[in-house]
């Protein structure tokens, strides 16, 4: 067992410094230097503190936010006060503050958010303030919008109707 060239100090009562030609000696004392890369300050058994760094963010980019995996495929009804990010196969309705559907993502149904951003496919109804097609986006929906962004390529179905104000 290789000490990384620290010199030792006798642990508890054990005074026999390591064998450093035993390829099986037990770790008879400690090192004089410790790197702080490899110190514990904190007691392991104590509880995570609210101040911890694993602790989920309340506020952030991340807070709220739900992914939707291409591997996943879903049928029935999604609702979220926050963002939902689709990548997968929905069937079925989605309400949530900000949407988005992913190059691979595809969703048939009916759709309301605040703020909506299509790659993907979307077929159904939609139902948003600010509307963004990119340029890989189809959509075969009517539309109801209150600001439209569409890149030249996106492929678009529908009615698109603004609410009057």
């Amino acid at each position: 067992m290789a000490t990384a060239g620290f010199p030792l100090v006798p642990a508890g009562n054990a005074v026999t410094p390591l064998d450093r030609e035993a390829t099986n000696a037990p770790y008879q004392g400690v090192p004089i230097r410790m790197d702080p890369m490899f110190s514990k300050t904190a007691d392991p058994t104590a509880a995570p503190s609210s101040t911890s760094g694993t602790s989920r963010p309340a506020t952030g980019s991340n807070a709220n936010r739900s992914i939707l995996g291409n591997d996943l495929k879903i049928t029935g009804e999604i609702t979220s006060a926050g963002t939902v990010e689709v990548f997968g196969e929905i069937d079925g309705n989605i309400a949530a503050e900000i949407l988005t559907v992913g190059q691979e993502g595809r969703i048939s149904g009916s759709v309301k958010a605040g703020m909506i951003e299509v790659k993907g496919h979307v077929d159904g109804k939609i139902t948003t303030d600010s509307f963004t097609m990119r340029a890989t986006a189809q959509v075969a929906a009517d539309v109801t919008y209150s600001t439209v962004v569409i890149e030249s390529g996106a492929q678009v179905e529908g009615r698109f109707s603004k609410p009057k104000a």
